[in-house]
């Protein structure tokens, strides 16, 4: 046996089997490698001014600032508009050129009024209190229903306590009866 052989059976074991393709850890590495692999691929795909970090070498890039402008420019050109402050602002010009409201304050306001006109109420205070009324009288009716329902299971408890008794007391007076006969027998 050489000198060093037995540390390589020892610990080297592991070693020998990534050699041969086993173990999981190993396993691990190769993917993590492929990925890795790729991504530079993807890397130097690119043309020099596009070359970011990590995170963004997914397929959704994070939205950095810059990004979100040459995004911006590019839905521009195709004539989507990105809602920034300034492109709210153009959208409600061309909303209220096509004749539709943005629904500003004003705007709630006439809306209120063309619906009291189609007959449809906007639930203004007095209907809440209309409609707490109503709730009040369901509530009330709900307790009433419950109260009966007590007073009709009290009730039959009762009765079946009554009915107990009553068959107590037959069977008393069945067996008084009993003992009057067996005593008017024996005195015959």
């Amino acid at each position: 046996m050489r000198v060093g052989e037995g540390d390589e059976a020892g610990a080297g074991g592991q070693a020998r089997g990534e050699e041969d393709g086993g173990g999981r850890r190993a396993e691990g590495r190769r993917q993590e490698d492929k990925k890795n692999r790729r991504t530079e691929e993807k890397k130097n795909r690119r043309p020099e001014g596009l070359k970011t970090g990590r995170a963004e070498d997914r397929k959704n890039r994070r939205n950095t600032e810059e990004h979100r402008r040459t995004e911006r420019n590019t839905e521009e050109h195709r004539g989507i508009q990105k809602n920034t402050e300034e492109d709210r602002r153009t959208q409600r010009k061309k909303g209220e050129h096509r004749g539709r409201q943005k629904n500003t304050e004003e705007d709630r306001r006439t809306q209120r009024k063309t619906e009291e006109d189609r007959g449809t109420q906007k639930k203004t205070e007095e209907h809440r209190g209309r409609y707490k009324k109503q709730r009040d009288r369901v509530q009330k009716t709900t307790a009433e229903d419950e109260e009966e329902e007590k007073r009709r299971e009290d009730g039959e408890k009762r009765s079946t306590e009554e009915e107990y008794r009553r068959g107590e007391r037959r069977k008393n007076r069945e067996e008084e009866k009993r003992k009057r006969s067996r005593s008017r027998r024996e005195g015959e």
